[in-house]
Order: structure tokens, then sequence, then C-alpha cells
């Protein structure tokens, strides 16, 4: 069975810069904070730092398949190697546990192929651009925005792609390592997804990066609308990734809707992903999952963070040309998508970790999304294929 934890008892505080020995109160641009709105239980589980960082790869994985991935575990934090899918660039599936691929092929069945390797879609590169310099925020222009309360986002990401609105922030150059606390809405409460919709509406919480060419990844999780089948990762927020190696987008791990998870994204080594999620799974027990995978020949991924963007989006996808009528939403004002205590940093140093202190807002359309700013690392955003007034 995959490795899940007892709840531990400790208690974080929420500051500009993270510290997690004790739960305070802090002014943050004008908002008294008290302290991590994430239980303390999670977060002390979440946190992991009494892992032992054992190896552990199942006796069913063959011997080349086991020398493989005993090097991609080899490049993760201790933290997360408990439960590790690795995705090759030929769309091979490798993970440490027989359990984990076994559901992994259930939930994405359709993804493979006839020699049980994931469908490649092409071999073109996810492309992303830097938002306008109108977009940027740092120190000159922070007190002006930050804690004013609701409001649409500030400027607009532009309208491309068509793909259903969204929530974007990127950071600086020079990062390859993103940290957070997030906030997963439920149907029960901040949640819609409009049935009779025709574009595929789906929400997305998710990270990534992009290197100095603007090659890019989005790496995060996905909800799983229920389909009426009662399939197991129905009505859950489930890993996905989008751009490493040009595979169908695939999902991994589920988890449950309704609660705080820990995400974090790294380049352990050059042109390769990580992305661990520890949160409650569906049998409710906390489950840390990790999904890595490698960037294609083309790309540019610096594990020291070189020329590289760190994302973070919060989106409702959809089949373009997108249809902003829809009514889809994800968040809502009394129970948003809450990103808490971001911190960037180097892909192969943990301890590199820092606030971010200049970025890149804008969102797309600005009425399609509200967002209440308290800084670069702290926010709680509302996305919807519906018009917002603050």
């Amino acid at each position: 069975m995959f490795k899940r934890f007892a709840a531990l008892t400790l208690v974080g505080g929420l500051f500009v810069a993270m510290s997690s020995n004790a739960l305070a109160t802090e002014n943050v641009n004008g908002k008294t904070s008290t302290g991590l709105t994430i239980p303390a239980d999670v977060k002390a589980k979440l946190d992991r730092k009494d892992a032992k960082g054992d190896i552990f790869i199942d006796a069913s994985v063959s011997a080349s398949d086991k020398e493989k991935l005993s090097k991609v575990m080899a490049s993760l934090d201790k933290e997360d190697r408990e439960n590790v899918l690795f995705i090759d660039q030929d769309g091979s599936v490798i993970a440490n546990r027989s359990e984990i691929v076994e559901e992994f092929r259930k939930q994405n069945k359709d993804k493979f192929d006839s020699n049980g390797k994931l469908k490649i879609k092409d071999e073109k590169p996810l492309k992303e651009t830097k938002p306008d310099d109108k977009c940027k925020i740092d120190a000159t222009n922070l007190m002006t925005i930050a804690g004013t309360g609701w409001k649409n986002a500030e400027y607009n990401c532009g309208t491309v792609d068509r793909t259903g609105p969204y929530r974007r922030v990127i950071s600086d150059k020079g990062y390859s390592r993103f940290h957070t606390n997030i906030y997963l809405p439920s149907k029960a409460s901040g949640l819609y997804i409009n049935p009779n919709s025709t574009k595929g509406d789906t929400a997305h919480i998710y990270t990534g990066a992009t290197d100095k060419d603007g090659d890019s990844i989005d790496i995060g999780l996905q909800y799983n609308n229920p389909t009426g089948n009662n399939f197991p990762w129905d009505d859950t927020w489930a890993m996905f990734l989008r751009g490493a190696g040009n595979v169908n987008v695939p999902t991994y791990a589920n988890f449950q809707p309704g609660q705080w998870v820990v995400m974090k994204f790294y380049v352990p080594s050059d042109n390769s992903v990580a992305l661990n999620v520890t949160g409650y799974d569906t049998t409710g027990v906390i489950r840390s999952s990790t999904i890595t995978g490698t960037m294609g020949w083309f790309s540019d991924f610096k594990a020291d963070g070189t020329g590289m963007n760190i994302k973070k989006v919060t989106s409702m996808a959809q089949i373009s040309p997108d249809d902003l009528t829809t009514g889809s939403q994800l968040g809502s004002t009394t129970t948003p998508v809450k990103w808490e205590n971001g911190r960037i940093g180097k892909g192969n140093d943990s301890n590199s970790l820092a606030p971010m202190t200049v970025g890149w807002f804008c969102g797309y359309n600005i009425n399609n999304v509200l967002v209440d700013f308290t800084d670069h690392n702290n926010e709680h955003v509302v996305v919807g294929t519906r018009t917002f007034t603050p």
C-alpha cells in the first residue's frame, strides 16, 4: 500500500519569511495575520523534516528501471521519496511501488498506446511569454496594491490562447524552486462546474517554470469533476503534468477537496522536474506523492535557476475558443483558492528559499478574476467564466 503518515502536532507562524516554530500574529502590509490558517497537524506532517530519505523500490520493478528510478529518486528532496512516479520522455512510466503504477494506469487508461507507454502528442514545446512590465509589482508599487480587499485583476494577461480565465503570477529570473501552502475549494464550498458547458470547463491550481527561451511546464493540481461512473478519482484534486516529454496530460494521486495541502515544485537536476503534494487522500489519511519527469531536448531547465522564472496559476481551463459565460467558478469570496507562505529558490538547494519580492501579476480577463492580495507570497483568488464585480 502507499506509504501514509499519522498526524503530528506542530504549529507554524505566518511571516513574510517563513517561521515554522510558533503561532504568531503579524501585521503584513496593513493586514493582521493570526498565523497560518493551514491546520497545525497537517502543516507538521506536510513539512516532514524528520524524513530519513531512504530509497525504496518494489522488487517487481525491472533491474534497468530500478537503476533509472534510483538515480531520479536520489536527486529528490529526502522527504519526497515515499511515493514516486517517474514519466520518461518516451512516455514510459516507472514507480517505486507497484500499486502506484496500477492506480495511474487505471486513471489514465485512454492515454496509453499499445506498447504500454503514454501517447506522445507532438514534438513542439509548451511556450509561455512573460507578461508586459506594466504587470510588475515590486517595492515601488506594492503598498498601493496590497491590503485593499477584493478587486479584479490588476492587469490583463492578454487574449492570445483563449483557453479559459486565469490568474497568473511570474517570478523574476533566477529561480527553479517554489514551495507554498494551498487551500483547495470543494463543490460544497467555492467550486462550481457547469454540467451543461460544451467547453470542458476544468479547474486547475498549478505551478511550473519557464526557461530562458520560453519553453515551459505546467505542473500542479486538476479537479476531477464527477463523471457519474463512481470512479475512485471522481471529485478529487489530482496531480498533473503538461509540457514534459509532450505526453498526453496524465493525472496522478487523488486528494480530497476542501482542505489545505503543501505543494513543492523544483528542478532537481538540469532538464528534470519534480512536484510533491502532501495532504489528505480520499481515504482520509495523509499522503505524500511525487511526480517527476524529464524535459525535451529543446529545453534549457537549470537546477540552479539560471534564466528561469517560476509561475503560479489559478485557472478554469476551457477548449479554445473559450466561452466566458458558462458560469463555472473556482473559488468564492468566502471560500477562495488560498496561496499562502510562498517561497522561491534554487531547484538543487532547498536551503535557498526566500520570499518573492518582485513578480508579474495579471489576469485573463480582468473581470473574470477576483484577487485579495496581501503580498507576493500570499493572496486569495477567484476565477470563473462569469463577470465579477468587487
